[in-house]
């Protein structure tokens, strides 16, 4: 008969808190050096005009499914519009509109 000998509980935490802190650390890293083609300006200016909103309340650029992403939100005649753009190419990926009360 073979025994498994199994990994006791707080070594194995320890091991996964390791393994995240690692993966969060090399996305602050990878996340410094992201190239995009579209800059704030642009996607600030391409949500607006899209939006026909007044106010850029936030510029964020992502990482998103394989590729990098500025998420805007703009507030224009009572709504919030939540704006997806490719950061590399400008192209709306979502827009999604939340009516204020």
């Amino acid at each position: 008969m073979s025994q498994t000998k199994r990994m006791p509980m707080k070594k194995m935490f320890l091991i996964t808190i390791a393994a995240i802190t690692v993966l969060v650390l090399a996305g602050i890293a990878f996340s410094r050096f992201a190239s995009t083609d579209i800059t704030s300006a642009q996607a600030e200016q391409i949500a607006i005009e899209v939006t026909g909103g007044w106010l850029l309340t936030s510029l964020e650029l992502e990482w998103q499914i394989w590729r990098w992403v500025w998420e805007a939100e703009v507030l224009g005649d009572g709504v919030i519009h939540e704006i997806y753009i490719d950061a590399n190419t400008g192209r709306i990926i979502s827009h999604e509109r939340d009516i204020l009360d």
